[in-house]
């Protein structure tokens, strides 16, 4: 019940440190352990780190002509 209640409360962007003080833990424990990245959340910091890839990528080949 603790990670279900740590991983829907970050979902629902509730402050990392009430959730802990809720939880009776500190704020390392919580996320580091009770917390879980949600699926959609996942795929964003995927999504965001192809971007980067892609424009980083785009970015060197102008340098080069």
């Amino acid at each position: 019940m603790r990670r279900t209640h740590a991983s829907l409360s970050r979902k629902a962007g509730i402050d990392p440190k009430l959730v802990a003080d809720q939880l009776g833990h500190g704020l390392g424990v919580n996320l580091d352990v009770y917390t879980i990245a949600g699926l959609d959340q996942r795929l964003l910091a995927v999504n965001a780190f192809e971007q980067s890839l892609a424009s980083a990528s785009i970015s060197k080949n102008d340098l080069k002509c």
